[in-house]
């Protein structure tokens, strides 16, 4: 029976790893892949402590065929990734599992190791699920980061970066309204033109306006000039960027 529940055990947490490796990667859930996967992790993980030598090489193998075999992207960017993640979620895991049985002070031989097991199976849900709504908050908010151009009032081009933002729906006089730092603003010595009355979580605020024109640099090349106004915001001081375009400021508008 020990073996049995060796490999049970084993196949239980391999699955779990997998599914949230998949989860985390957003790709489609296929239990077949899932299932193999987990076998081929279950019966090395039962067979480990019988294996004289070439033990940690052949982890690292069939962990990188494990990953082939769940990755949703089937490109070499897709499956380093897949594997990235399934590294990150299976040391959360064991991290989880190691931290609890400490903590209560239970022992690999104890009828409590599974409350453990539950334990981590908790830490490395809740840690990783974080971790990974973190990264893509990280990479989406790269991929709207662009680098721009402040015309100043002289005439001289001031480099920043620009956030475009599809919440962003100010508009003054009928026209859209980005929002600009008062680093921005300085750098680039623009004058005041007037307020615009915004609605901020503290209420509603008379914030400074601004004329502004920038140029701003799309992907693939593509770049735009807008002539538009901007209100001043220390909302946006010490940003990696100086400028919050308006939702009609995207790259696919017109």
């Amino acid at each position: 029976m020990y073996i049995e529940f060796v490999l049970l055990n084993n196949f239980a947490v391999n699955y779990l790893v997998c599914y949230l490796t998949v989860k985390a990667t957003g790709g489609a859930i296929k239990q077949r892949l899932l299932i193999l996967a987990a076998a081929i992790g279950a019966v090395f993980a039962a067979s480990y402590p019988a294996l004289k030598t070439g033990g940690f090489i052949i982890k690292i193998v069939l962990s990188a065929v494990m990953c082939i075999l769940i990755a949703t992207q089937r490109t070499p960017r897709g499956y380093l990734r897949t594997l990235l993640i399934f590294y990150l979620v299976s040391f959360l895991f064991a991290g989880g599992a190691l931290a609890v049985s400490e903590f209560w002070g239970i022992g690999t031989d104890s009828g409590l190791l599974p409350l453990a097991v539950a334990g981590g199976i908790l830490c490395a849900v809740v840690i990783g699920e974080w971790t990974v709504k973190e990264i893509y908050r990280r990479s989406r908010s790269e991929r709207h980061i662009y680098d721009a151009e402040l015309i100043g009032q002289s005439g001289r081009a001031y480099r920043c970066r620009a956030y475009y933002d599809s919440g962003n729906a100010l508009y003054g006089d009928g026209k859209p309204v980005a929002v600009i730092s008062p680093e921005g603003c300085n750098r680039a010595g623009l004058i005041k033109s007037g307020t615009l009355a915004v609605r901020t979580v503290t209420g509603i605020r008379n914030l400074d306006l601004v004329d502004l024109d920038c140029r701003i640099y799309y992907a693939r090349g593509r770049n735009k000039i807008y002539h538009t106004r901007a209100v001043i915001s220390e909302s946006l001081s010490g940003r990696e960027y100086d400028i919050l375009l308006h939702r009609d400021m995207g790259e696919d508008n017109d």
